[in-house]
């Protein structure tokens, strides 16, 4: 059976569409980085995260209500629900390396029940842990859960780095604007 005779291609084709528009970093930004906290933009693009987070939450839902996947087989006895099919697909993947990131934009994913569950069945399995992993051992989910910066949590050569760039540019920038340019 090709894609196009597929009863997951409903499901599969807007997968993209929801990754293209997915918010969260501009929450990133207005959350965590933004110069002045703008609680117009933190809250504008937290609340149109959560509303496509809503949009996998009610997906997995009915797969779990039809015990019925996307792709017409039975639910039953799989470990899912899972995005598309009765497996982990490129298409949890894809959207979990979102969803995983959520406590950095400040969302809360537990206000979704069923994307909670799929996101630690995610978590929990051995070669994802040891993909986050590399190339060291991932530990922002921890930090993700406090309100520190991006820079606290690197390793101090790197923060020495970007402080070092940062303060070049910085001086070259005056230099730009006392001559006039």
């Amino acid at each position: 059976m090709g894609l196009a005779q597929c009863r997951c291609v409903d499901v599969v084709r807007p997968i993209p569409q929801i990754l293209k528009e997915v918010p969260q970093g501009q929450a990133n930004h207005f959350y965590r980085y933004a110069p002045e906290k703008i609680e117009y933009g933190i809250n504008r693009y937290q609340t149109e995260t959560k509303r496509l987070y809503q949009v996998l939450e009610d997906r997995l839902e009915q797969q779990v209500k039809d015990n019925q996947t996307a792709a017409g087989t039975r639910a039953a006895g799989t470990d899912g629900p899972w995005i598309v099919g009765d497996k982990l697909t490129i298409a949890d993947l894809a959207c979990f390396s979102w969803v995983n990131w959520a406590e950095w934009a400040g969302v809360d994913v537990k206000q979704f029940k069923v994307l909670k569950q799929w996101l630690d069945r995610i978590n929990s399995r051995p070669a994802i842990q040891k993909g986050l992993d590399i190339p060291e051992p991932f530990e922002m989910k921890k930090k993700m859960q406090t309100k520190v910066r991006i820079i606290d949590c690197m390793p101090l050569i790197i923060q020495i780095r970007l402080i070092v760039r940062h303060r070049r540019e910085k001086k070259s920038t005056r230099k730009c604007t006392a001559s006039g340019l």
